[in-house]
């Protein structure tokens, strides 16, 4: 068969490639394409934006009569990176109130688990579930240093064993961008028995993860929902990257119990750009296992 290849330099601006890749498909009258990225740097000469110049070197003679150099640039540098922190953070802030909105949308109970980070660090799921929802969120802070491992475990255990003796079941809960890896890990052991999950965990389930930064261990866990908690279909575990000029914000969501989940990853992509003004990267979507059907024949 006939093929088509095009090799496209972008400068930074990388989320234009999948424009350039339907616009290009679309002239061709080309019905299916596939394509990759390649990440490289170039020459640095310190162009960066909001008017850094190219590094210069002011000299001067000491006492001893050698060259004593300094980068007049440095100070510069360091301010441009201030701003821009500053600025990622929160335009990443909107992106989580905007991602985390658009996903409740679909829930029906009250009822949300909150993971954040220490007691004393921000929480922005928390905020945003509190300021904008009607739901009754429960907080799970992370292990503090001056806690023992044994200590916090207890604490989160206690906490979720609230919400199974008085009968309310969880549809959704959120992992906030400041939850570290242990968190995760006491969470995993608790929902590892399977007859406290199935009191905790409502049919239809939502978890949603965010992360400013790429985290392995985030995605192993959510993955978690779909090969061990919940496996049968409707199952349903993807990772969408939200991305500008400055920063990423990745969202991993995982769904049981929602037929409609494609349709509605669809409207929570489109919701959260047009939200956010950053353009979207699905990393990919696994689904879960068939369920059982009675007195199956195979056609074959």
């Amino acid at each position: 068969e006939k093929y088509c290849a095009f090799d496209i330099m972008l400068w930074s601006s990388f989320e234009k490639m999948y424009a350039a890749k339907r616009a290009l498909a679309s002239t061709l009258g080309s019905s299916t394409s596939s394509s990759y990225r390649i990440v490289t740097t170039g020459v640095n000469i310190n162009d960066v934006k909001d008017g850094t110049q190219v590094a210069q070197k002011t000299c001067s003679a000491d006492t001893k009569g050698s060259a004593q150099c300094k980068n007049d640039q440095d100070h510069t540098t360091h301010d441009v990176h201030k701003r821009t922190e500053s600025a990622s953070k929160e335009d990443t802030k909107i992106a989580v109130e905007a991602s985390i909105m658009a996903l409740l949308s679909h829930t029906s109970s009250p009822e949300i688990l909150v993971f954040c980070g220490e007691n004393s660090h921000p929480c922005s799921a928390l905020e945003v579930v509190e300021k904008s929802t009607a739901k009754v969120a429960t907080a799970i802070y992370a292990c503090p240093s001056s806690e023992s491992e044994f200590t916090c475990e207890s604490r989160i255990r206690g906490s979720t064993r609230s919400l199974v003796e008085s009968e309310r079941k969880l549809d959704s809960f959120i992992i906030d961008s400041e939850a570290p890896k242990q968190s995760a890990q006491i969470i995993n052991k608790i929902l590892g028995r399977a007859e406290l999950r199935g009191r905790l965990l409502a049919e239809k389930f939502i978890a949603v993860g965010t992360s400013i930064d790429d985290k392995p261990w985030l995605r192993v866990f959510m993955d978690r929902f779909r090969t061990d908690f919940m496996p049968y279909n409707p199952s349903f575990h993807a990772e969408v990257l939200f991305n500008d000029e400055v920063s990423s914000l990745g969202v991993s969501i995982y769904t049981s119990g929602d037929p409609y989940f494609y349709g509605n990853l669809v409207q929570f992509i489109a919701s959260t750009e047009e939200q956010t003004r950053r353009s979207s990267d699905v990393r990919y979507v696994l689904d879960g296992l068939d369920n059982y059907v009675a007195d199956f024949v195979t056609s074959k």
